[in-house]
């Protein structure tokens, strides 16, 4: 087995990450990014995500729109968010509401749940408020 090799670069990408409080896009990432490395390669920081989504440590979702996001893995947390259409915002659920589906799809079919995904769409309040949704 080879050795995972920590760079400079996959550093930054995990450090803005942690310190963001947030999910994030590629584009956001690079964006920040390049202002402390400003020769760091937009492919760099895709090839940073794609590898710690496969170690474990990034998460990834998805936008309606296909756009992918990325956080922190913790394997005590899944990700659930309510995503605004209009300005984007990401609202985490405080917690999991899918606890007891995932403990019954167990216990009557023997499928062991590794993990899963929840995302709601719709406008957040400022958002409607806009525009009289």
């Amino acid at each position: 087995m080879s050795a995972v090799r920590n760079t400079k670069q996959k550093q930054l990408v995990l450090s803005l990450l942690k310190n963001s409080g947030r999910p994030m896009t590629a584009g956001e990432i690079y964006r920040l990014a390049v202002q402390q490395y400003p020769n760091i390669a937009k492919s760099t920081v895709y090839r940073n995500l794609e590898n710690l989504v496969s170690r474990g440590e990034v998460s990834q979702g998805m936008h309606q729109n296909g756009e992918s996001f990325y956080s922190i893995a913790d394997e005590n947390r899944h990700l659930h968010y309510m995503i605004c259409k209009g300005c984007k915002m990401m609202i985490d659920f405080p917690k999991c509401p899918l606890s007891n589906v995932e403990r019954e799809i167990a216990k009557s079919s023997g499928f062991y749940v590794t993990g899963h995904s929840l995302q709601i769409y719709g406008y957040c309040k400022n958002c409607r408020d806009k525009a009289k949704i």
